[in-house]
């Protein structure tokens, strides 16, 4: 993000096909974490993304999606998906 303006993520896009504003995008990332924390809390988080287990990535992917919409335009949660693999 630089001054309030999308530059690394510009992929989440809203209804509309432009991309989220920095701000936005900075916002997704924070929640992410705030998950990924609830996660360890619970002896759940994986070291990489890459060995999540599928009822948390389901819960991530449903948390996500249901707080952003923009991340529900795409196939197979890949966005969600994408955050969580680059947090």
């Amino acid at each position: 993000m630089a001054k309030g303006e999308n530059v690394m993520t510009l992929y989440m896009e809203n209804e509309k096909g432009e991309p989220v504003s920095g701000t936005r995008a900075s916002y997704m990332r924070d929640f992410a974490r705030s998950l990924w924390q609830g996660f360890y809390s619970r002896g759940e988080a994986p070291r990489k993304w890459g060995d999540v287990s599928k009822d948390v990535q389901d819960e991530y992917c449903r948390e996500m999606e249901t707080k952003w919409e923009e991340l529900r335009y795409c196939e197979n949660h890949w966005k969600a998906n994408y955050i969580a693999t680059n947090n």
